[in-house]
C-alpha cells in the first residue's frame, strides 16, 4: 500500500488547511479542506478511531462472545443489584447497612456502571484487550441491528463517566480540588 502524503498548515485566518496533493499523471485532482480548529480536532479524532479500528481488527483474534456474554451478564447483574440496594437514598441506605458496608456497596455499583459505560461507548485502543459493544456487533448480525455502529456518548453520560474515572479509577487532584457532583444510581 502506498503511503499517503498530507500537507497541514494554519492559514492567516486561523483555519486549518489540510491538502492531499495529486502525485503522478493518473492521480486524482488535489483535495484541500479548510477547517476550523474544532473541525480539525474532530477530523483527527475520527481518523485515529478508524485507523485504530482497522489495526485492532487486523491484529486481534476474535473475541469469544459466549464467554464475554457471561462476564457482561455479571456486570449488568451486579450493577442492577447494587443500584437497587443503594436506590439513590444515601442517608437511609447508610443507616440500614452502616457507613462502611454502605460505602462499599455504593462504590461497587459505580465501578460496575463505569465498566458498562466503557463497554457501550468506548472503543478500546489497539493494544488493549478490552471487549466492547463493537465486538458483539461484528460477531452477531442480530446484535448489530439493536446497536448501531456509532453510539454517541450523551453529554450527561460523558460527565458521569469522567466523574467515575476521576473518583474511582484514577488518583487525581480533582478529588480534592474540584467540587464533586452527587452521583445517583437511579
Amino acid at each position: 500500500m502506498k503511503s499517503l502524503r498530507l500537507i497541514v498548515d494554519e492559514g492567516a485566518d486561523g483555519r486549518v488547511r489540510v491538502a492531499l496533493p495529486s502525485e503522478g499523471a493518473n492521480a486524482p485532482s488535489p483535495v484541500t479542506l479548510s477547517l476550523t480548529p474544532e473541525e480539525a480536532r474532530r477530523l483527527a479524532t475520527e481518523l485515529r478511531t478508524v485507523a485504530n479500528r482497522v489495526e485492532r481488527k487486523a491484529t486481534r483474534k476474535p473475541v469469544d462472545l459466549d464467554r464475554a456474554s457471561h462476564y457482561l451478564s455479571f456486570e449488568v447483574y451486579f450493577f442492577r443489584l447494587f443500584a437497587r440496594l443503594y436506590g439513590g437514598r444515601e442517608d437511609a441506605f447508610r443507616r440500614k447497612f452502616g457507613a462502611m458496608i454502605g460505602a462499599a456497596i455504593e462504590y461497587a455499583a459505580y465501578v460496575h456502571l463505569r465498566v458498562l459505560i466503557d463497554f457501550f461507548h468506548t472503543e478500546p485502543r489497539v493494544n488493549k484487550d478490552d471487549v466492547w459493544v463493537g465486538d458483539f456487533r461484528d460477531g452477531s448480525p442480530e446484535f448489530a441491528e439493536g446497536f448501531p455502529s456509532e453510539l454517541e456518548l450523551p453529554p450527561e453520560v460523558r460527565s458521569v463517566r469522567e466523574t467515575l474515572h476521576k473518583r474511582f479509577a484514577h488518583f487525581t487532584e480533582s478529588r480534592w480540588l474540584d467540587e464533586q457532583p452527587k452521583l445517583s444510581t437511579t
